[in-house]
């Protein structure tokens, strides 16, 4: 792992680490990004099926070549205390990795297994379409 590391820094990747209660985790590649109107959707569905109230615009979005925990294991996505959210670059508009960081900013840490059962969605790219409006619903 210690050959890995000294060779991203050579090539002038980014390491941020980020660590939360369930992972210690380094962010290579990191970068700022501005939420899509997906990503806002995700978040008032899951501010209305949680009964959870925050401010989305408060939240600081950063994609991510790739998310390593520090004991080598490979995860998609990241919410730290701070409100970052870190995504895997290429899974940035994966409905349901979105909604699952979502909720632990809404819940500020850990989500609790019944809201996530019951608020975690398989949602479709016609069903993203309806909500973003872009289609209409079925009559």
């Amino acid at each position: 792992m210690k050959p890995l590391l000294i060779i991203l820094a050579l090539l002038g990747c980014a390491s941020v680490s980020a660590i939360s209660q369930f992972h210690s985790v380094n962010a290579y590649g990191q970068q700022a990004v501005y939420p899509s109107p997906m990503h806002e959707a995700l978040f008032r569905m899951m501010e209305e099926c949680t009964g959870e109230q925050r401010d989305f615009e408060g939240i600081r979005w950063f994609v991510a070549d790739s998310l390593i925990e520090t004991d080598g294991g490979r995860v998609w996505g990241i919410w730290t205390p701070e409100r970052r959210i870190v995504l895997d670059g290429s899974l940035w508009f994966l409905p349901g990795l979105v909604a699952h960081e979502v909720m632990h900013d809404l819940y500020d840490g850990p989500i609790p297994q019944e809201v996530e059962r019951r608020c975690t969605p398989q949602i479709s790219g016609t069903t993203m379409l309806r909500i973003l409006g872009q289609i209409e619903s079925d009559p």
